[in-house]
């Protein structure tokens, strides 16, 4: 999430979603959809871990697009909140330190630009 100049307004969201299936598990689909459309969401990146041989999960998503994160979270200097299970966040932590630096994610822990919701 990036806020955009002195009036507080937000600039870009991009929400990376993880669960097993599509049809079972996207218990929020139609409100994600429709913050989609509204631009409450700029980009929504699902990864669904059951469906297709190799499993993907939120963190390869990430890596995936790790030019566009980067520079979201250093140039533009966006904030990060995981919420998940325990071992989904350390593997995003994990790859955002190979993505940026283990410096700069400490430095964001820092600033309270990366807060974690995991158990």
């Amino acid at each position: 999430m990036v806020k955009g100049g002195e009036t507080g307004e937000m600039g870009e969201t991009v929400l990376f979603f993880g669960c097993r299936r599509k049809s079972e598990d996207m218990i929020y689909e139609s409100e994600l959809a429709s913050w989609l459309d509204a631009g409450v969401l700029t980009t929504l990146d699902c990864a669904f871990s059951r469906e297709q041989e190799e499993k993907v999960y939120v963190q390869h998503k990430i890596q995936e697009r790790s030019e566009e994160i980067s520079k979201l979270l250093v140039e533009k200097k966006g904030s990060l909140y995981i919420c998940g299970d325990k071992t989904m966040g350390k593997d995003v932590v994990r790859i955002l330190e190979e993505v940026l630096t283990t410096e700069c994610v400490k430095e964001m822990e820092e600033q309270g630009r990366l807060r974690r919701d995991v158990w």
